[in-house]
């Protein structure tokens, strides 16, 4: 979580249950969830591997969350950062904002289909037998297993 209470995950306020992973870094439960069900988990933002049996609950970062506030992006109200998702996805002025906001359409139409609830994250395939899928880990561990 940066300074401000925003998740790097999502880039807004967090959501949710805190999460702490065995690195300098902090976000919202809700964005580590893909990161853990892959078996060699990596920190969605500093790349590096952690255990999900040490990822805790970030309990001091939710009790700044419940008492810091800050102004919405909308109206200006003073609201907690626990609470700022709730109320942008309600304030009229934000939704006003959002609805000038150009549509995204793509430069060239495309014949792939959008990807959705895919995680984010870099995968090959093994260049000695062509396994697919493997992460950075996966596949270093995956040659010295079967390649050596």
């Amino acid at each position: 979580l940066t300074a401000e209470g925003s998740c790097p995950g999502r880039l807004e306020a967090a959501s949710g249950p805190q999460a702490h992973v065995p690195s300098p870094c902090r976000f919202c439960g809700e964005c580590l969830q893909p990161c853990l069900q892959v078996p060699s988990p990596l920190c969605p933002l500093c790349r590096l591997p952690f255990d999900p049996k040490k990822v805790d609950k970030a309990a001091h970062v939710e009790k700044q969350l419940s008492s810091y506030k800050a102004p919405c992006r909308g109206c200006n109200k003073k609201v907690t950062l626990a609470k700022m998702r709730v109320h942008v996805s309600s304030c009229m002025k934000v939704q006003e904002q959002m609805a000038n906001c150009p549509k995204f359409v793509p430069v060239v139409p495309t014949s792939q289909p959008i990807p959705s609830a895919v995680p984010n994250r870099s995968t090959f395939s093994c260049p000695y037998c062509g396994a697919r899928n493997l992460d950075q880990q996966e596949l270093l561990k995956h040659c010295v297993d079967n390649h050596r």
